[in-house]
């Protein structure tokens, strides 16, 4: 399998200007830079192609060993970079015990166990139980080399086995648990909430030790999130979320290596707060989570995108739109700060929306296009429920464009392709909606009709104990905004304000 070619396709123009520069200290390769040129420049070329371009290369095994060294250069590169960012919680440890073993290599072991003590020292103020567990090893097999007294690090090695194998158990289930809630969503299934909750509290009795570990705590509450938000109940997300964050911090059990534990919890709650429609409070855990990241590392901590998708939220329904449109916009302007690709096609839909509350519709198709992927890849890779969103909201935007011939046909095969998905009982809301659409198409002047204004101000409410989902009001007040002719953004911060539980 040919590796190099889609690794370099990962690199946009800004992170290909850092390669070049790097590489160029590097004693300045020619040949792995023309390469290196070739395959990003604007012609598309093929593994042939390239080969004939490269008339340096006397013979295949030659053109072989220059994609070998090229390859190896960019494998370089990007480990560098990778230490270089994410030194702070602890990677740098790897480099360290590489060092290490350089330094035993070269017969300089005095300072080669300084190294790894470091190690050893970074990994654990970061509990990065993984790390540490090479670390060990290493320590036990360099131990005559470096003269160290062997019990005090086989302790220390069995205590981390235990912590890093109950981590290791609990990340293994939070994965099977995140590959089910993936395949559900892409399927348009249901899983059952309850029972995976109560299987998780089975599987796993917290032991004291765990319970005042906040990476484990962590990992274990973001496996209760990854449950509960299946079926978007996050008010009761909210408030087991809050509970163990206060629990934890009023221990002061937080310490100056656990930013990226604190940080993953302040923003979970965040979002909690948000998608129940405390835009306020929303606002003050987003802050607070400011105050715990300097400025100059936020953009290198791991919910970097999140926060900021999340921050032109509560901005759009806080009633400051604008913001949310610049927010997003520069983000998007600096996407070699995003690499996962889902947060970039979450960027793109969210900043749609607030073009089309911005009533500049003519942006918001534009974004909707430069998505820059087919339906069906969109579906495979962020769901079935987040396809149909995009496209709901595609036809809305075709409608008020007054391109009805296009929202007449996306109508038609929606109600097609999403007959089975709509029929699951989360989905009600959505198949009602699109019903509702149907009318209004169909004939504008009818959704004046009282009977039918009725049929929509009922069918947004229903879901008890204030569960209302923020995604299914944003669809619904735009019919409303119809009925009651004024505009749809109006309306939507009106409805967003209503019936709003602030007793957690």
């Amino acid at each position: 399998m040919d590796i190099l070619a889609p690794t370099v396709a990962t690199f946009n123009n800004d992170e290909q200007r850092q390669f070049r520069l790097w590489i160029s200290r590097q004693g300045n390769p020619k040949m792995e830079m023309k390469l290196f040129d070739l395959m990003t420049g604007e012609e598309a070329l093929n593994y042939a192609e390239l080969r004939e371009r490269m008339h340096e290369t006397k013979s295949i095994e030659s053109y072989k060993k220059l994609r070998t060294r090229l390859l190896g250069r960019i494998t370089e590169y990007l480990v560098l970079r990778r230490l270089e960012v994410d030194g702070n919680k602890g990677s740098n440890a790897l480099a360290m015990i590489s060092l290490c073993h350089h330094l035993i290599e070269k017969n300089v072991p005095e300072v080669a166990i300084e190294f790894l003590r470091k190690a050893e020292i970074v990994a654990q103020k970061h509990r990065k139980y993984e790390i540490l567990e090479v670390v060990y090893p290493n320590f036990i097999a360099c131990a005559d080399e470096l003269n160290l007294d062997i019990e005090p690090i086989l302790e220390r090695a069995e205590m981390n086995g235990h912590k890093y194998a109950a981590m290791k158990r609990l990340m293994q289930a939070h994965a099977r648990l995140r590959q089910s809630v993936r395949k559900s969503r892409r399927a348009g299934d249901l899983l059952d909430v309850e029972e995976v909750l109560r299987t998780v509290k089975r599987n796993f009795k917290l032991s004291s030790e765990e319970a005042n570990d906040p990476s484990y705590m962590l990992e274990y509450v973001a496996m209760f999130r990854s449950a509960i938000i299946s079926g978007k109940d996050y008010i009761a997300f909210e408030r087991f979320a809050k509970r163990i964050y206060w629990r934890l911090s009023n221990a002061k059990l937080f310490t100056e290596g656990d930013k990226e534990y604190e940080t993953g919890f302040l923003f979970m709650i965040a979002h909690a707060s948000y998608r129940n429609r405390k835009f306020a409070e929303a606002k003050m855990w987003l802050e607070l989570l400011e105050t715990k990241v300097p400025d100059h590392t936020i953009m290198r901590s791991s919910v970097f995108a999140r926060y900021i998708s999340l921050k032109a939220a509560v901005a759009s329904y806080s009633g400051d739109n604008p913001s949310a449109v610049k927010i997003m916009q520069n983000a998007l302007k600096a996407r070699n700060r995003i690499a996962e690709i889902r947060e970039v096609l979450n960027m793109k839909l969210n900043l749609a929306v607030y073009f089309f509350q911005a009533e500049d519709f003519r942006k918001a198709i534009r974004m909707l296009r430069d998505l820059g992927y087919d339906d069906k890849w969109l579906e495979e890779r962020m769901g079935k429920e987040w396809r149909f969103k995009k496209e709901m909201i595609e036809l809305i935007v075709h409608y008020e464009l007054s391109n009805e011939d296009i929202s007449v046909k996306m109508l038609q095969r929606m109600k097609a392709y999403y007959s089975t998905f709509l029929n699951h009982p989360v989905y009600t809301r959505a198949k009602i909606f699109l019903e509702f659409v149907a009318v209004l198409i169909k004939d504008s002047t009818g959704v004046s009709n009282g009977n039918f204004r009725s049929q929509v101000r009922e069918a947004q409410l229903g879901w008890p104990g204030y569960k209302e989902d923020i995604q299914a009001i944003t669809f619904f007040c735009w019919l409303l905004s119809k009925i009651v002719k004024r505009p749809y953004y109006e309306v939507l911060l009106e409805r967003v304000r209503e019936d709003v539980d602030t007793d957690m």
